[in-house]
């Protein structure tokens, strides 16, 4: 696979040997054998916990059945169909045109018994912590066992993203739904599908669909601005169809935009009591800084609400052009009439 960023070298069993950044001039993973797709023995555990022993045992993989390119307009495609036991698993790998994102599209029939399924990516950055997305902010975390408290993190979770970067450069592991990670050293591991048998003897046995991406950047998650491509993979653009008669829309029009870069609009709900707008925003790269919002509707009061949508000291809000102030991964709350 190759467009004008990237460039995506495979292996005969389907694991990925090279991801080469064609802008930086470097390549991307440090083991020609990223993405494969390991079988784990999860017979130890229960539906909450398991025993790192699993990482030290034997592992199998998915076995590569069939491979198809294809280009679908500004995306080139490949698709690879797994066999293992009774399971299939059918991935496509793509890369469009202007993109620094590599996806893998996935659907497995799960059919397997005290087993897991694994995907891993041995990253070419070296660094001692990682940072791990969680709701309104990230923490870091250690790659290292130095410590029993670090040894106790063998799996660590995160939502859309974990990113490992060393400065000048990082890498971060998007997903849309698969929230258990293990990041040791260089390698960045995501838990995809257990199948427990306690409580549920039959737990995960079926079809699931799911997307993770690989996405190498500049500099850290900040610099790379690993938050808003996390968001745009888990929040994919929509297109709606609208009646050709409608002729009061507007071509171009932003319903609401924030003028900084590191503050998400992360809910927008009609109030409980009334017809006001309640907006909820966050400060996403733990610094402080300040806000400007403007609306694309005639706004007639703004004030700042608790959690409660309850009236509080607006110091940080100026009403006169709506501009407001931000901690390091403070959450506002305007209430818009």
């Amino acid at each position: 696979l190759e467009n004008d960023k990237l460039r995506v070298k495979f292996n005969n069993d389907g694991t990925i040997s090279s991801i080469f950044d064609k802008e930086k001039h470097r390549e991307v993973i440090a083991d020609k054998n990223a993405n494969r797709l390991e079988i784990y023995n999860d017979s130890f555990g229960n539906a909450w916990d398991f025993t790192p022993v699993i990482y030290d045992l034997q592992k199998e993989s998915f076995i590569l059945a069939d491979v198809e390119v294809l280009v679908d307009g500004p995306k080139k495609v490949v698709k690879q169909h797994y066999k293992y036991n009774e399971s299939t698993l059918d991935q496509e790998i793509s890369l469009t045109s202007g993109s620094r994102i590599l996806e893998f599209n996935t659907i497995v029939n799960w059919n397997e018994t005290g087993k897991m399924l694994r995907t891993s990516f041995p990253i070419n950055v070296y660094t001692d912590k990682v940072a791990c997305d969680i709701q309104f902010g990230n923490i870091n975390r250690p790659t290292h066992d130095n410590t029993s408290w670090d040894m106790a993190k063998y799996e660590i979770c995160a939502h859309k993203w974990v990113d490992l970067s060393q400065g000048d450069y990082g890498v971060a592991l998007i997903n849309d739904c698969k929230y258990g990670h293990r990041v040791k050293d260089n390698l960045i591991s995501l838990n995809l599908l257990r199948s427990t048998t306690y409580p549920d003897t039959h737990a995960d046995k079926a079809v699931h669909e799911f997307k993770y991406c690989l996405y190498p950047h500049e500099g850290d998650y900040r610099t790379g601005e690993v938050v808003r491509r996390a968001y745009e993979v888990n929040i994919p653009l929509s297109i709606i169809e609208i009646d050709n008669n409608c002729n009061n829309i507007n071509e171009i029009n932003s319903f609401i935009t924030v003028d900084s870069g590191s503050i998400i609009l992360e809910s927008v709900k009609k109030a409980e009591d009334n017809d006001d707008l309640i907006l909820r925003l966050y400060e996403s790269h733990g610094c402080g800084t300040r806000a400007k919002i403007a609306f694309g509707f005639e706004v007639e009061d703004v004030s700042l609400v608790n959690l409660m949508e309850q009236p509080i000291d607006s110091n940080k809000l100026n009403k006169e052009n709506i501009n407001l102030e931000f901690g390091p991964f403070e959450i506002h709350t305007l209430r818009i009439k």
